[in-house]
């Protein structure tokens, strides 16, 4: 598990002990900031597992539970790897030298509205919602293929493009505030996202794109998209004010 998931759990599980028997009172609105920590159960993308967010909101009685929105930040850095290279061109050698590295990254601004309703004692809640954001896709790439042999191609290619979809995600939790000041959530989520990989063919002609700019590229290059929703669990901890 990441470090940025250990340190935030950890720094949770002080702030219960610290806080736990402090006397509970329930209030008909407030406002809100949690620190928030997940990992994801799968990484088809690597981007690392690790989930972090930071987010501001309010709440409001309604009922006997109470409705909430949060608008913050998510983000997942992901880490390093490399790629193989491709089947190369037709008539063309595959490649005997070369790297591909590549490196993901998951953001952006997150908007939570939600619904919680009390269960078995004052202070405890189960809730769910829907989540907005946080889906902006960075793909990173830079690699060279060559064919030392022959020298008939060295091939060179970089590129960061990005994705942003603003697609929904659910989630469900439980809750359970711990005094006035404080409380701990825990939820399952949905996160929805869509991947970029990059697809480049070893040997490969260059061919002239189209418009003013008239920019070359190797010839079968492309991005290819693919949809996820991707569970994660996730731990915040919550500052009322």
């Amino acid at each position: 598990m990441s470090t940025h998931f250990s340190r935030c759990a950890a720094f949770a599980m002080m702030a219960l002990g610290a806080l736990y028997g402090a006397e509970h009172e329930t209030l008909p609105y407030g406002a809100e900031f949690k620190l928030r920590a997940g990992y994801g159960l799968s990484d088809p993308d690597r981007l690392g597992g690790a989930l972090a967010a930071v987010t501001v909101g309010a709440f409001h009685s309604l009922g006997s539970g109470r409705i909430s929105a949060e608008l913050g930040y998510q983000w997942k850095s992901g880490n390093q790897y490399q790629v193989s290279a491709g089947s190369p061109f037709p008539g063309e050698r595959s490649p005997d030298y070369g790297a591909d590295s590549r490196r993901n990254s998951l953001s952006g601004v997150v908007f939570r509205l939600g619904y919680a309703h009390p269960v078995f004692s004052d202070g405890l809640y189960l809730q769910g919602g829907l989540q907005a954001g946080g889906a902006r896709f960075t793909h990173e790439y830079v690699g060279e293929w060559q064919d030392t042999v022959s020298g008939r191609y060295d091939d060179s290619f970089n590129g960061t493009p990005t994705k942003s979809a603003y697609g929904i995600s659910p989630f469900v939790g439980v809750r359970w505030d711990v005094s006035r000041d404080s409380g701990l959530e825990f939820n399952v989520l949905a996160q929805s996202y869509t991947s970029l990989k990059f697809v480049h063919t070893p040997g490969a002609p260059l061919v002239l794109g189209a418009g003013s700019a008239r920019k070359p590229f190797f010839q079968g290059d492309g991005l290819v998209e693919q949809k996820h929703s991707i569970l994660h669990l996730d731990l915040a901890y919550i500052f009322r004010f």
